[in-house]
This record gives C-alpha cells, structure tokens and sequence, in this order.
C-alpha cells in the first residue's frame, strides 16, 4: 500500500509539473501572439523575442522528454497531455511554429495528432 502511494504522489507531481510548464508556455506564447494579432496593445519588439525565445526553450524541454516516451506521465493518457496539447494551440496557430518543422522533431513526429483547425 505505502509503495502504491509513493507513486502516485510521483505520478501527481509529474502531472503538476507539466501544468505549471503549459503555463509558461502559454505566457511566452501571449508575448509573441499579442504582436502578431495586433491587438490594440503597443508592439514592443523586445517583447516578443523574448517570448520567442522562451517558447523555444520550452519546446526542446518539450521535443527532450518525448524523444523516448509516448506520453509526459507514464504509459498512457494523463491530464498533463491534455493541459500540454491544448497550451500548444495558439503557438501552432497564432505564433506559426511550424516554420520550423524539424526543429522539434519528437513533439510533431505523429502528424496524425496534429490539429488543423
């Protein structure tokens, strides 16, 4: 029972982790959508690089820890998939990340999964 505890203490900790990390991704994302949509917000160029450059980082931590697993936690589908998917949207979309294909090769490799609005 203590042993069966252990790991899902593990297990909710790893889907925590990946929570707070869609967090950050989706504020990066905000940094370089907001100029892009041209909102009524004043661009600040410093702005958005930053963000670029973060989502970048984000991503490789992202394109790292899929590079030998199927899903972020464990051997099926857990909250921290969907979270992840759905913080991925408005950089695939908005922010274009896809003008760089192979940069982050694990993380698109099943086109299948790919939503295409």
């Amino acid at each position: 029972m203590i042993c069966n505890f252990a790991a899902a203490e593990t297990t909710r900790a790893q889907i925590d982790s990946w929570v707070d990390w869609a967090a950050e991704v989706d504020a990066a994302a905000r940094q370089c959508a907001f100029p892009v949509a041209r909102d009524k917000l004043p661009f600040d160029a410093r702005v958005a690089v930053k963000g670029r450059e973060t989502l970048d980082r984000l991503l490789a931590v992202l394109d790292g820890h899929l590079s030998s697993r199927t899903f972020l936690v464990g051997q099926s589908i857990t909250l921290a998939d969907i979270i992840v998917a759905w913080a991925l949207i408005v950089p695939y979309l908005v922010v274009g990340l896809y003008c760089h294909p192979l940069r982050h090769f694990h993380f698109q490799r099943d086109e299948s999964m790919h939503w295409h609005g």
